[in-house]
């Protein structure tokens, strides 16, 4: 099974433009497109960021829903009094109110407290957003893996295509290099004059400066393929794929019929839709009160003097039940409803703009990749008709029927309907993940 690989050229390239660069063999990965599909899967790093983004979500909302569980406190405080409080009391035996000052000159409290939420609106809101917010969360990372797959495969596509040109250069070059000697000889033994010769070195000089391009295309594409994926700068990267597969690579159905619920895009609007819905039932139910169980455990320590202040302990618990009603809030509970409602309608009107954007860039997707099949099967044909052509006029050449002027307009004209053939092999390639894109039908499971 015949592969190309990036590798030989990449080095090579490298080396004739930089010759100090190193590179280090023990650095090389040689990868397919599942490979490197796969690879940046684990370490791109704008994906990467979205799986944290994730783990920041489902810690928020154990934040929010900690307050389920009971809260326990301790707090200590210690108590000087200067000049201890003074209160007016009736006297018991005279009934005249006189001045009595109560207490120690020294307290400390030592006092272990516990609230048990039994209902509250906020939590209740943090209980039912909980799933929709993970969700949400696990949304993000798949429309960033959708994108990552998508620009991988494109970037993959366009490096290894520039590849397969560049082999066809190589070829042609070959052949060039043959019509070079062969008219330079004929040249040499005075059978032609030199013009054809001096035409033989204009073609080949041409296809070499065409190379020499495709080389530096292949460095930065290379580059800009192990950036798509993470890939470390400084390594070798080499890609390799199985030819014979590269037409299987173009090929979609385009029968399919558009679901707009399978693209990521709606169903993140959906999520949202019901993140919404979830605020206005906690706006509408801000009226109900707070209930919470309440217990509280005190030390209580009382001296004049300082020094014998935790000698005795006069320690009181309680515990009961704590109710909060909000009466009144200046109508912010229906305001925050009305506001909720209005935000709902604006959902309504979103998902409708983007069943209409969906299906508009369905359309322009499938219209690009059956234009794009279509030059693709005409460049081909035109390929197949350039080679005989090419073969014809060159073997009637070698027959002495043609010039060899003909011979170079048909060997470039070969050229250049192989290289258009393989342009328009990428452009089916890119509009066919521009049409799994539209679709939402891209493949990303890691």
């Amino acid at each position: 099974m015949k592969r190309f690989l990036v590798s030989g050229w990449i080095l090579l390239c490298s080396f004739c433009l930089l010759p100090d660069l190193g590179y280090s063999q023990s650095n090389n990965q040689n990868m397919t497109l599942d490979e490197c599909i796969k690879y940046a899967l684990q370490n791109e790093p704008t994906l990467q960021q979205q799986k944290i983004a994730e783990q920041i979500t489902q810690k928020d909302v154990q934040i929010n829903l900690a307050d389920w569980y009971p809260q326990i406190n301790f707090n200590y405080d210690i108590t000087h009094y200067i000049k201890l409080q003074t209160n007016i009391i009736p006297d018991a035996a005279t009934g005249q109110r006189r001045a009595v000052q109560f207490g120690l000159k020294n307290n400390s409290n030592l006092i272990f407290s516990a609230t048990q939420t039994i209902f509250n609106n906020n939590l209740r809101l943090a209980s039912r957003t909980a799933p929709v917010l993970r969700q949400q969360a696990s949304q993000n990372v798949t429309a960033s893996k959708i994108d990552v797959v998508v620009n991988v495969s494109k970037a993959f596509f366009d490096l290894f295509i520039t590849m397969d040109q560049l082999s066809i250069l190589d070829e042609d070059i070959v052949r060039l290099e043959r019509n070079l000697r062969d008219t330079y000889n004929q040249y040499e033994s005075g059978i032609t004059d030199k013009i054809d010769y001096k035409r033989a070195t204009i073609a080949l000089n041409s296809a070499r400066s065409q190379k020499k391009a495709a080389q530096e295309s292949i460095i930065y594409k290379t580059a800009v393929l192990k950036q798509t994926i993470g890939y470390p700068a400084e390594n070798d990267l080499v890609v390799a794929f199985d030819t014979a597969s590269l037409r299987q690579a173009a090929i979609v159905d385009t029968l399919q019929t558009l679901e707009p619920v399978n693209r990521i895009e709606y169903q993140q609007l959906q999520t949202a839709l019901k993140l919404q819905e979830t605020n206005l039932s906690y706006y509408r139910w801000a009226f109900l009160p707070t209930l919470s169980a309440i217990f509280t455990h005190d030390f209580l320590y009382l001296n004049d003097n300082i020094s014998d202040l935790y000698n005795r302990s006069y320690p009181y618990t309680y515990y009961g039940l704590r109710l909060s009603v909000p009466l009144f809030q200046g109508f912010k509970r229906l305001r925050n409803v009305q506001k909720a409602e209005l935000q709902i309608r604006s959902f309504d009107w979103q998902q409708k703009g983007l069943k209409n954007q969906i299906n508009s860039e369905y359309r322009l997707a499938l219209a690009n990749y059956k234009s794009a099949v279509s030059d693709w099967k005409v460049l081909e044909e035109n390929e197949e008709i350039a080679r005989d052509v090419y073969n014809t006029v060159n073997l009637q050449y070698k027959e002495g029927i043609k010039q060899y002027l003909e011979v170079i307009v048909a060997e470039t004209d070969l050229r250049s309907a192989q290289l258009d053939a393989r342009n328009a092999l990428l452009r089916v390639i890119s509009s066919k993940y521009d049409l799994l894109r539209a679709m939402g039908s891209v493949p990303y499971n890691e």
